[in-house]
């Protein structure tokens, strides 16, 4: 593209280079128009990099830089432009991480960036940046204050001393105590309630254990164990083997 510098675009406020073959570097005079609203530079087929001269496009809404051979960074100018309500970036070759300063653009709307090469969508995941940091920031400082091992042994000592207390501590019957059995609870309840509290009751004063285990073996008994289960072992053994003799005389 020639160079413009004679002409006056000082009131120009559309400027649509898109769908061309510049096969050039970008003209720096375009990010001189002040007055430019909309800037669309998609599939011209520019090369290099964006100038870095965002600054002076103070009234820019829509940008398009779609489709072009560049291959760079960002430019820092570029989130200064707060005004901007459409940015489109698709298929441009950007390098590196997404930029902080693109949550800047609080009145950003439209934002076409190619998911294959931005890996984002939606420009309020990009604005949580700020927040996400601030919570990271929060965390480092309360390990690093809050957590201190002066905390973590006075936490400690004063655990074990309150248990300390629980061994030497030794229940007494307060003088105005009140002794409340099952039923005095039963008796006021009423429905379901009172009929599953009921069933609860114990019945009546037993000495017996509630769970019995059976009496160890004697040597008798032990002798009378062994031998009835020798017995069934050998009795499975047999008959395996008189099966097998039969599959083999079929066979």
């Amino acid at each position: 593209m020639p160079p413009l510098d004679k002409v006056n675009f000082t009131s120009l406020a559309v400027l649509d280079l898109s769908d061309n073959e510049f096969n050039d570097l970008m003209p720096r005079w375009i990010f001189s128009l002040s007055s430019l609203i909309s800037l669309n530079l998609a599939g011209s087929n520019f090369e290099g990099s964006l100038p870095n001269n965002f600054w002076n496009l103070t009234s820019l809404r829509m940008l398009d830089v779609s489709y072009n051979g560049l291959n760079f960074k960002l430019p820092n100018s570029l989130w200064n432009v707060n005004n901007l309500i459409s940015l489109k970036l698709i298929d441009i070759g950007f390098k590196g991480p997404i930029p902080g300063g693109l949550q800047n653009l609080t009145n950003l709307r439209n934002s076409g960036s190619d998911y294959r090469t931005w890996n984002f969508c939606r420009i309020g995941w990009v604005q949580a940046i700020s927040t996400a940091q601030e919570i990271g920031k929060a965390a480092s400082d309360f390990i690093q204050e809050d957590l201190k091992m002066d905390y973590v042994y006075d936490y400690m000592f004063h655990l074990l001393s309150e248990y300390a207390k629980l061994m030497r501590y030794k229940p007494t019957k307060p003088r105005k105590a009140i002794e409340i059995s099952s039923e005095r609870l039963a008796c006021p309840a009423t429905g379901s309630q009172k009929k599953f509290m009921m069933e609860s009751i114990v019945k009546g004063p037993t000495d017996v254990s509630p769970c019995n285990m059976p009496p160890p073996y004697d040597a008798v008994a032990l002798r009378t164990l062994l031998r009835r289960k020798a017995n069934s072992v050998s009795q499975v053994e047999m008959w395996e083997k008189r099966y097998w003799e039969i599959q083999t005389k079929h066979n």
